[in-house]
């Protein structure tokens, strides 16, 4: 199973058990529970679970319970998830034959990025390699970032210290003021820390060096917004003729900074998205999704939960209220389309003030499945399918623009850029971290939940929690502190940090409080003492040269100026649909003839309602979908839609061509077109690729009423023309063909070719 999968079948195991027998201390909430049975999934077996200071029996065995669960339900499915994977592999070499057998195949290990071991995995290496193997392992402790996936850079250390070791002191990417910052920012921070040696040779460049003559390799530009000093950094690259493909925003997560990127997008400056999440994962969008799925299905206490936390200003301590209370607008017996349960969910929770064009875009999708004839039930399930397998929804997700697009940067995670490099790397979001505590903490298969005191506040006073506490404060500290360096040390040229005037590094409730006197361990800190470069937006934008510097001097493509670039999401995009019908209703209307007569003995007219008839359709497209042809042939039966003429099509050329034949076939293609200012988007029943210079766009249709060609085209001709120019610019095939598949031969035929337009 992938990531997605596991927390869908482990997200069904909790809400199993937590239904059938809930922990008896409900004082801590719901969530709070499933965060406790997350951490112990991530710590695997001997798990030990302590209510304050002492093991607590009852919340040990909710959570074995839900662990006993989880694992019997992927017996059931026969499926493995990763850790399973490591663990059975371990099981299985502890075996005499088995590593016997493992050790004499291989003469030599060799393991990369060993700093990022675990102590599983530690114990898999030994046991491959015994006492007398080879083993070679190459790793920096600096780089150790993913603690949160169970690495344990202590496993490292203990494992080279009986090793003969060489150290690897150069750095061959970066330019020599780039490893100088470095070394300053983490010689203090870093225990141990080793400077490194610049070993790149001064030819080796990826920007032309005279690019830096007016403007600083290493700054940090302060500025009241994170989205302000971006803009001011990068007018100032792009004064000097430096073109924003070459520049990545490395910010620590994406999630949560949805603000930042609405301010850039004002400014006239897309932002290309890339990490470890699908781009589809957008908050507001995970937002509506949830609350739709939930209004559907309203007797799920945790997506209620979340609408909870989402929409109400309640705390943690009053879910149990907020559910209590919330009553969903899709009450039994009630008959909504998804358009009226649309419209009172907007009444309800105020959606379209709160989440402005997301909502527009949520409403387009909504309308264009209603027109498929989908209940709202049925789309609450379709949702929840695509989203629990981390999928697109098709038609709506916002796809980030190309990377190298005027106007565009792109924005990573440290954690997703790492064993990347840039040549201007711009680091934001380095404002004090302070995480909140999640009533949570984990020291190695430990895990602590303290108790409520008189003033029902959780009471971190007893002597091992606060040891515990340190001991993750201390930890996290260091790991933030390798996960800078990391950051800092994806840049080739220059490197550039946005920062918060001084008063304003901490946030306000903080400021008023006494000077703390722990350290302070932001990284907004540790780079204003490494880095002495400093200037204020103003200075760092008016030492710049006029605009008018000419690109072409360094060889590099001018772009235009901010200003000319328009924001990239700042309207709803336009369906096909919508598109067509606009253009149709500008195009004369072409002549009709008379409707074709029925063929003899066909009875044509269909007595099914409208409704039926669209689910009828729909039914139809997934069967085509899929080429479940027996399910197609027992559905048409049971409606008496004679498929006659289909049968004896699909066995010809062109059938086998359309399903099944050709390399490249994509049932349901789903795709966004930036034409000029519009974003069009659309879904293909079925995108056939012919050859290296030809691809067919087909449509099915269902018509169960006689209808002449001329009708036909005139109804559906706009849209696959329109399909047929999206898939021209998209795939690159010089020649596109669109067809329409009339499946009962309304018509009297079932292959039609559009004109192209």
């Amino acid at each position: 199973m992938d990531a997605d999968e596991r927390d869908e079948v482990f997200y069904g195991s909790f809400e199993k058990v937590y239904r059938r027998a809930p922990p008896s201390n409900l004082e801590h909430g719901v969530d709070r529970f499933w965060g406790l049975c997350r951490m112990a999934q991530d710590v695997g077996e001997g798990a030990l679970v302590h209510a304050g200071a002492a093991e607590d029996p009852d919340m040990r065995a909710f959570v074995k319970s839900v662990l006993e669960e989880f694992a019997n339900t992927k017996r059931v499915l026969r499926a493995l998830e990763y850790s399973d994977l490591e663990h059975y592999a371990l099981i299985l070499i502890r075996h005499p034959e088995v590593v016997a057998a493992l050790r004499g195949r291989y003469a030599h290990i060799f393991v990369d990025e060993f700093q990022d071991t675990s102590a599983m995995q530690c114990e898999l290496v030994n046991a491959l390699t015994g006492t007398d193997g080879m083993v070679f392992v190459v790793g920096d402790v600096k780089q150790s970032i993913y603690r949160f996936r169970g690495a344990d850079v202590q496993v490292f250390r203990e494992f080279i210290k009986t090793l003969p070791a060489r150290r690897l002191s150069k750095n061959f990417r970066s330019h020599a003021e780039v490893i100088e910052t470095v070394n300053n920012v983490c010689t203090p921070v870093i225990d141990g820390y080793e400077p490194m040696l610049a070993g790149r040779l001064e030819d080796d460049f990826t920007l032309p060096p005279k690019i830096f003559d007016a403007i600083p390799r290493i700054a940090r530009v302060t500025a009241d917004t994170d989205a302000e000093g971006i803009e001011t950094i990068l007018r100032r690259l792009r004064a000097r003729g430096v073109d924003f493909s070459q520049v990545v925003l490395l910010l620590r997560r994406i999630k949560g900074n949805a603000q930042l990127f609405a301010d850039l997008a004002a400014r006239g400056i897309g932002v290309a998205i890339t990490s470890s999440a699908s781009a589809s994962a957008n908050e507001d969008l995970k937002t509506l999704v949830n609350l739709w799925i939930w209004a559907c299905e309203p007797w799920s206490r945790l997506r209620a939960a979340q609408v909870v936390t989402d929409f109400a200003t309640a705390t943690r301590d009053q879910l149990g209220e907020g559910i209590a209370a919330l009553q969903s607008p899709l009450q039994p017996g009630a008959r909504l389309t998804c358009e009226e349960l649309l419209e009172r969910l907007n009444t309800q929770f105020n959606l379209s003030e709160r989440f402005g064009a997301v909502f527009e875009q949520f409403e387009v999708f909504v309308l264009r499945h209603q027109s498929e004839g989908l209940a709202p039930s049925v789309l609450a399930r379709r949702l929840h399918h695509l989203t629990a397998n981390g999928q697109d929804i098709t038609g709506f997700v916002l796809l980030p623009p190309p990377a190298n697009l005027a106007g565009t940067i792109r924005a990573l995670t440290v954690h997703s850029a790492k064993g990347l490099e840039f040549p201007v790397v711009i680091l934001a979001d380095v404002k004090a971290q302070r995480k909140r505590a999640s009533g949570l903490l984990r020291r190695g298969s430990d895990i602590w939940l303290p108790q409520r005191n008189e003033k029902n506040e959780l009471d971190w006073s007893a002597p091992e929690l606060q040891n515990a506490k340190a001991f993750e404060e201390e930890a996290e500290t260091e790991e933030s502190a390798r996960l800078l360096y990391v950051a800092m040390t994806r840049a080739q040229e220059a490197l550039y940090i946005v920062d918060r005037p001084s008063e304003q590094i901490s946030d306000e409730a903080t400021a008023k409080k006494k000077a703390p006197k722990k350290p302070d361990n932001s990284w907004a800190a540790w780079l204003k003492a490494g880095i002495t470069q400093h200037f204020p937006q103003e200075l760092f934008l008016a030492e710049a040269p006029a605009l008018i510097f000419p690109p072409k001097a360094f060889g590099l493509r001018p772009s235009p100026s901010l200003s000319e670039v328009p924001p990239h999401y700042t309207k709803a995009r336009t369906g096909v649909t919508e598109w067509a019908a606009e253009l149709a209703a500008a195009q004369p209307v072409v002549a009709r003839k008379p409707a074709a007569p029925s063929p003899a003995g066909k009875v044509r007219v269909s007595k099914l309602s409208r409704q039926d008839a669209i689910r009828l359709g729909t039914e139809f497209h997934k069967f085509l979908e899929n080429e479940d042809w027996d399910s197609l042939k027992r559905e048409a039966e049971a409606h008496s839609v004679s498929l006659a003429k289909f049968w004896d099509w699909l066995p010809t050329t062109v059938g086998e061509t359309v399903f099944g034949a050709s390399p490249r076939v994509y049932p349901e293609f789903a795709f966004e077109w930036r034409n000029g200012q519009s974003t069009i988007t659309g879904r293909i029943d079925r995108l056939v690729i012919t050859s290296s210079n030809e691809s067919w766009v087909i449509d099915y249709k269902v018509l169960l009423q006689p209808k002449s060609l001329d009708e036909l085209l005139a109804s559906y001709g706009p849209q696959l023309r329109i399909y047929n120019e999206a898939v021209k610019h998209l795939t690159k095939v010089p020649i596109v063909r669109s067809f329409i598949l009339d499946l009962a031969a309304a018509t009297g035929e079932i292959w039609h070719e559009v004109p192209s337009a």
